[in-house]
């Protein structure tokens, strides 16, 4: 990861989340441990009930080599934006490289799946 995608990394983590109720600063969102996939860890930092379900965000950082196994979201569509680092994603039968920058779409249904280069990754998820 270059010095450019620490400062982008960081600026997220720090950031502020506005909701229409409340803003919330993210710093002060702690990261757990992903309940599926080991080596990754989330940032919650737009729930579902602050959006009626309709929409949730997550800061996902992947450590080097560990991936998020294929699995699907039924009802739900789902966006990446690559903040940081690289690596390889299939969505459906489609293999392609994520690096900083890179954004998929990623249709409800559809089996999807991640996996963190050697100098990890960090992923914006946008679920809606």
């Amino acid at each position: 990861m270059n010095i450019c995608e620490n400062q982008i990394a960081s600026s997220f983590e720090n950031s502020t989340v506005i909701t229409e109720n409340k803003s919330r600063n993210c710093a002060e969102v702690e990261w757990s441990q992903h309940p599926v996939f080991s080596g990754v860890d989330i940032k919650k930092l737009v729930l579902p009930e602050e959006c009626n379900g309709a929409f949730s965000s997550l800061l996902v950082r992947v450590q080097a080599g560990c991936e998020l196994k294929e699995h699907v979201h039924e009802g739900q569509w789902e966006m990446h934006e690559v903040i940081s680092g690289s690596g390889e994603s299939t969505l459906g039968e489609q293999g392609s490289k994520y690096s900083s920058g890179s954004i998929a779409i990623i249709p409800r249904g559809v089996k999807h799946s991640v996996k963190a280069g050697s100098d990890g990754l960090v992923i914006l998820a946008k679920f809606f």
